[in-house]
Formats: structure tokens, C-alpha cells, sequence
């Protein structure tokens, strides 16, 4: 495959992957923990998160406090927030992967 050839593909890819992105309610409950490095790890499945965890603390918040809680954690560690889609489809990525 030519190199113009893979970059169409990536970028249908990405292009379906942008419209399969389903809306995540604000309220959802999520489980966390925070991983290596000091960075939250969060899952929308509790046995999941709790399975990953080993034995550091679960937290269960909504959503957005989850966002909020991550998004803090980047800017004190100097790193560029990211947007509230992109925290949702690491979300559901971790979720596609588990049930793979």
C-alpha cells in the first residue's frame, strides 16, 4: 500500500471512529484509581477498574468529576488538558479492549 493509500485508510479510520463516539451522560458513574506516574486511570466498568487496580483505592465518581479530577492532575504535572470527547473515548477505548 502506497504511503497516500495508508493515510486514506487512517483517516477513515479516524473519520469513523469520530462518528461512532456516543455522548457519555455527565452523571455516569465511573470507577478510578491513580496509576503509575501519579495519572488517574478510570473505567466504566467497576470489576474492570478493580482488576487493574491490584491494591490501590478504588474511587467512584460521576463522569465529569472524573474529567475534572483527571484534568487537574495534567495541568499540576504540566501537561495540556485535554477535551471532555477525548476523556470519553479513552473511556469507552478501554472498555472496546476488555471486551475484545
Amino acid at each position: 500500500m502506497s504511503p497516500e493509500e495508508n493515510r486514506n485508510v487512517e483517516n477513515s479510520n479516524t473519520d469513523k471512529r469520530e462518528r461512532d463516539i456516543v455522548k457519555i451522560d455527565p452523571e455516569t458513574r465511573i470507577w478510578g484509581f491513580e496509576g503509575c506516574g501519579i495519572m488517574w486511570n478510570f473505567y466504566l466498568d467497576e470489576d474492570e477498574a478493580r482488576r487493574r487496580a491490584d491494591d490501590r483505592d478504588i474511587v467512584k465518581v460521576t463522569l465529569k468529576e472524573g474529567y475534572d479530577l483527571d484534568n487537574t492532575r495534567r495541568q499540576e504535572m504540566g501537561f495540556k488538558e485535554i477535551s471532555r470527547e477525548d476523556f470519553e473515548r479513552i473511556l469507552l477505548d478501554d472498555r472496546d479492549r476488555s471486551e475484545r
